[in-house]
């Protein structure tokens, strides 16, 4: 998931990265200038960088929903709806006495399926807002010596967006959902587990003295 994950995005900056030199050379023509930063172009470059936002929104989005119907096992009415066939992937459950334990460990899947969640989302830092009034690049800004440079990009936008924030919200509530599932199908052992707390050797030798 991750390495798909990284190949998409490789593919995705590649081409976001060559939209300003694209623009630059819109400008070369109409205004016979090529510094990206021609004030007559201020508002050509920020509706490009609108529909960029737009286009990072609705992908971002797809996903989410894609992500939560697949969880969801296909069962979500919506034009992004998909078939799934069977599981996306298998847990074992094992007798450990005296608890039934899980292969991989629940809390490891749920830390691990939240963490890849966030990764789509930050996924948007890697591509930079444009100085204000150009199509160039902004530079990691240095804050302070002690902090880390601030990267502008488009990820602040977009995690305050009510679109976002409703999907990422019902994507948390099924993968939630799911662990409860998880949980109350081990229920249903655990109530035997008086059948394996008992030392098997002394209830042998019971029994067979009952036989006898």
């Amino acid at each position: 998931m991750n390495k798909n994950l990284q190949t998409a995005l490789e593919s995705m900056t590649t081409k976001y990265n060559s939209i300003g030199p694209l623009l630059i050379k819109m400008e070369s023509f109409v205004m016979n200038t090529n510094s990206g930063r021609n004030p007559a172009m201020k508002s050509y470059y920020a509706y490009w960088e609108s529909k960029i936002y737009l286009a990072l929104t609705h992908v971002l989005l797809a996903n989410l929903l894609f992500l939560d119907n697949l969880l969801n096992g296909g069962k979500n009415k919506s034009k992004r709806a998909v078939t799934v066939k069977g599981p996306l992937f298998k847990i074992q459950a094992m007798l450990s006495a005296p608890e039934i334990v899980t292969s991989p460990m629940a809390n490891e899947i749920y830390k691990m399926t939240i963490k890849y969640v966030r990764s789509i989302i930050d996924s948007t830092k890697m591509f930079l807002r444009w100085q204000h009034g150009t199509c160039i690049l902004t530079p990691p800004q240095i804050i302070s010596e002690d902090e880390e440079p601030f990267i502008y990009s488009f990820h602040t936008d977009i995690v305050a967006n009510q679109a976002i924030v409703g999907a990422m919200s019902q994507l948390n509530t099924t993968i939630t959902k799911t662990f409860t599932g998880l949980a109350k199908y081990l229920d249903l052992w655990r109530k035997y587990n008086p059948l394996w707390k008992v030392d098997k050797v002394i209830t042998n030798l019971i029994t067979s003295s009952q036989i006898d």
